[in-house]
C-alpha cells in the first residue's frame, strides 16, 4: 500500500510518562496535519488523564482512545483495572486499550485473563476495547495462541500485539498465529475481531509486511478501521512526510 493509503488505519500514539498539555496539543496538530487531504488517523491513544483535553481538541470523526488497565504492565487489580476504564469513558473515550496480566496468563490462569477483559468489555459497552497482549512477552505459539482465544472469547473488538513498551514489539510470527487464531473463531462466532499491530511498526516497508500478513491470512476485507489497526508514532510522521512531498 501507498502511504495515502495507511493513514487511516493508524492510531496516532502518545504515552510518555513526560506527557502534558503540550503532548496532547502536538498530536492533536499532527491529527489534523493532513485536513487539506481529507486524510486523518482512526485515532488518537493517550492516558486516561488526558482524554478530556484531547476531546475537546479533535473533530469528533477521529476517535479518542485511552489505555487502561495498568498500562504497561497489566498487574493492577481488576477493579482498578475496571475504574481506570470507566474513567477514561467518562472523559470521553471512544476506545479502550487494555493490557492483560500476563504473568496470570504465563502461570495457566487463563479465567483470570478471561475475567478481567470480560468485565473491562462490559464497562465499555459498545465502545471499542482493544486488548494488549504483549505477545513478545508471550515466549511460545502456544501462549500467543491461548491469549488471543481468551480475548476474542472474552469479548475483546480487538486482539492487540503490544504496549509498544516491551523490548520485542510485534512479528510476523506472531500476528501470524494471531490472525489464525482470530480465522478460526470467526467461523465458530460468526463475529469478526479486528486486529491492532503494535510495537515497532516505524516505516512504510515494516507497515506492508503486516498489512500483507493480515490480508493473506484474514483477507483483503480485513483491511478497514473497523477490523485493522496498527498503532505508530513514527510510522505516521513518516507517511505524512512522504505524502506532502509527493503533493
Amino acid at each position: 500500500m501507498k502511504a495515502i493509503e495507511i493513514i487511516p488505519f493508524i492510531d496516532l500514539t502518545t504515552l510518555n510518562a513526560t506527557d502534558g498539555i503540550s503532548a496532547v496539543n502536538n498530536i492533536t496538530k499532527q491529527a489534523v496535519s493532513l485536513r487539506a487531504l481529507n486524510l486523518f488517523p482512526a485515532a488518537v491513544c493517550v492516558y486516561p488523564t488526558l482524554v478530556k483535553q484531547v476531546r475537546k481538541l479533535l473533530p469528533n470523526y477521529i476517535s479518542v482512545a485511552s489505555v487502561t488497565g495498568g498500562f504497561p504492565a497489566g498487574q493492577t487489580p481488576l477493579k482498578i483495572k475496571v475504574e481506570e476504564t470507566k474513567i477514561a469513558l467518562d472523559e470521553g473515550a471512544d476506545e479502550i486499550d487494555m493490557v492483560i496480566n500476563r504473568g496470570r496468563l504465563i502461570d495457566g490462569d487463563v479465567h483470570y485473563v478471561f475475567d478481567e477483559i470480560a468485565a473491562v468489555k462490559e464497562q465499555c459497552g459498545k465502545r471499542l476495547l482493544k486488548v494488549i497482549i504483549e505477545s513478545g512477552e508471550l515466549h511460545t505459539e502456544n501462549l500467543i495462541s491461548t491469549a488471543t482465544k481468551i480475548c476474542i472469547q472474552a469479548g475483546a473488538d480487538f486482539v492487540k500485539t503490544s504496549t509498544g513498551k516491551s523490548s520485542v514489539g510485534a512479528t510476523p510470527e506472531a500476528v501470524k498465529v494471531i490472525c489464525e487464531e482470530i480465522s478460526n473463531l470467526n467461523k465458530i462466532k460468526g463475529v469478526s475481531t479486528g486486529i491492532k499491530i503494535s510495537g515497532g511498526v516505524a516505516t512504510l516497508e515494516d507497515a506492508n509486511i503486516y498489512i500483507q500478513r493480515v490480508s493473506d491470512l484474514l483477507g483483503a476485507s480485513y483491511l478497514s478501521p473497523h477490523l485493522f489497526r496498527i498503532g505508530a508514532s513514527r510510522l505516521f510522521d513518516q507517511l505524512v512526510s512522504q505524502i506532502l512531498a509527493n503533493t
